[in-house]
């Protein structure tokens, strides 16, 4: 209760915290609605020996040697845990937001179960909990931050030629969209001016000259050849039989290399799509560091693919490919945005990246 908090005889030099769903406008009192975030509050991150502990007692083994994070996200953290006779599993832990159980870890559990049992190249899933919000994985060894060769493009564009094939008999209630779905030329734009409007926000005077100086007319020139390509289908969103179940953080950068054979990781997003989304952000992801010659490959394999049953695919493709590429040089600023990557070193770097993407706009992705 809130009158609680606030009797005249509460500790003062002691935190409130009000567990409610809802908001307490009362001043210095701090509203949570589920007991991981109050002990995230109190306690903090869960420490690696937190970690060993709860893995231990939720998977009843008693044989842990070892766990070392290997990957620490925005959104989530994984790490490796290491058992005696050489047995390996992965640990994923999902943030903790409105809900108790995180939307990603829902989407990504049942995409990963429905990948595997259609015999895609994904973990398998060895437990989860919800209520703990974390998946134990099964261990792919391999390595990451490998070169981009053609039999590697060629395996990603099977991915999808694959996802494409699976998508036709799925049915559309079995997943939502995909995160940041992109349905119609209009939804981009919304998205981009959302992204631009936001870093507007922040004063940094290098990051407003870019905004101002550079981004803008690029912008400008792209969504006026948009609207003007599409006309009254700007607002339209594309029918169902062409949509696509999509991974939406889809590339090199989400996979592994075992012996020149790609495992493809990272589904915390998946849900449909426009193809054409899921193409070009393939093609513009810094991760996948792509060179001319490949990227041309792998645009002739999709638009092969999909013009079959997807009418003016092609053109549509090659008129928004820019589209994206301006949202990308966005997405990379998120540094700016979010708290928890303040850091003055890493705006630069992430800048200078930004204006590389821009310039490869005006140069049309090359």
């Amino acid at each position: 209760m809130s009158e609680v908090l606030c009797d005249k005889n509460f500790p003062i030099k002691t935190n409130k915290i009000l567990f409610s769903k809802f908001k307490n406008v009362k001043k210095n009192i701090i509203n949570l609605d589920n007991w991981f975030k109050i002990d995230e509050k109190v306690n903090g991150n869960w420490s690696r020996t937190h970690l060993l502990k709860l893995s231990s007692i939720l998977l009843n083994r008693k044989d842990i040697l070892d766990l070392n994070q290997i990957h620490n996200g925005i959104n989530s953290k994984v790490f490796n845990l290491k058992f005696k006779k050489n047995k390996n599993l992965i640990l994923k832990t999902y943030p903790f937001e409105d809900e108790i159980i995180s939307r990603r870890m829902r989407v990504e559990n049942n995409s990963l179960k429905y990948l595997k049992k259609n015999n895609f190249p994904v973990p398998g899933i060895y437990k989860s909990f919800f209520d703990f919000n974390c998946s134990f994985y099964e261990f792919q060894s391999g390595k990451k931050n490998f070169k981009a060769t053609e039999l590697l493009i060629d395996q990603c564009y099977d991915f999808i030629k694959k996802l494409s094939l699976l998508s036709r008999k799925t049915k559309k209630n079995l997943f939502p969209n995909a995160k940041e779905a992109c349905l119609s030329p209009n939804e981009i734009c919304e998205q981009i001016e959302k992204k631009f409007n936001k870093l507007l926000k922040i004063n940094d005077k290098a990051l407003n000259n870019f905004l101002f100086f550079e981004f803008s007319d690029l912008y400008e020139k792209y969504s006026k050849i948009t609207k003007k390509n599409f006309n009254k289908e700007f607002k339209n969103n594309i029918s169902m039989p062409n949509r696509i179940l999509s991974p939406s953080d889809f590339g090199l950068h989400n996979t592994i290399s075992q012996k020149n054979k790609l495992y493809f990781l990272d589904f915390e997003y998946f849900g449909w799509d426009d193809p054409i989304k899921l193409i070009c952000d393939f093609f513009w992801h810094p991760g996948n560091n792509m060179s001319k010659k490949l990227k041309k490959r792998f645009l002739n394999k999709v638009i092969n693919l999909f013009s079959k049953n997807y009418k003016n695919f092609e053109n549509k493709l090659y008129v928004l490919l820019p589209l994206y590429g301006l949202r990308w040089s966005l997405i990379i600023l998120n540094c700016f945005v979010k708290k928890n990557l303040k850091n003055k070193t890493l705006e630069t770097r992430q800048l200078r990246k930004a204006k590389k993407i821009l310039n490869r706009v005006s140069h049309y992705g090359y």
